[in-house]
């Protein structure tokens, strides 16, 4: 179906602005000598603190293991949550807010067999 649709456009004239024709050839294949080089690159190194010791490939492993950038460099933050809802909605309110400030340990996410307690921490660790 594919190779159906390249034939037909290779029969049109392709002009995606006035005076730029352009036309579709063969798809390439990784094992032609014309295929473009590939590359993989190394993961970055991501910093946690600013000294540049704390660092880690992974970002969420990082920030487990050491927090937030910030954690040690500014003064303690006082946090204040305001949330305006209908009253019949409070208990829901009050659950998810006490969720998402200390974390659910309970709650597991991931594939192929590899589970990851991903909102254990919450949002004040």
């Amino acid at each position: 179906m594919i190779n159906d649709a390249l034939n037909f456009l290779r029969t049109q004239t392709l002009e995606p602005v006035p005076g730029a024709r352009f036309q579709i050839d063969e798809l390439l294949d990784s094992k032609q000598p014309n295929f473009p080089f590939a590359e993989m690159i190394a993961k970055p190194s991501l910093v946690f603190d600013p000294s540049g010791i704390r660092t880690d490939s992974w970002s969420e492993r990082g920030i487990k293991r050491n927090g937030p950038y910030n954690q040690r460099t500014f003064t303690p933050k006082k946090l204040n949550i305001a949330i305006i809802c209908q009253a019949r909605y409070e208990g829901q309110v009050e659950a998810f807010v006490a969720k998402f400030l200390d974390g659910m340990p309970d709650t597991k996410t991931g594939v192929r067999g590899w589970e990851v307690a991903r909102y254990a921490d919450g949002f004040l660790r």
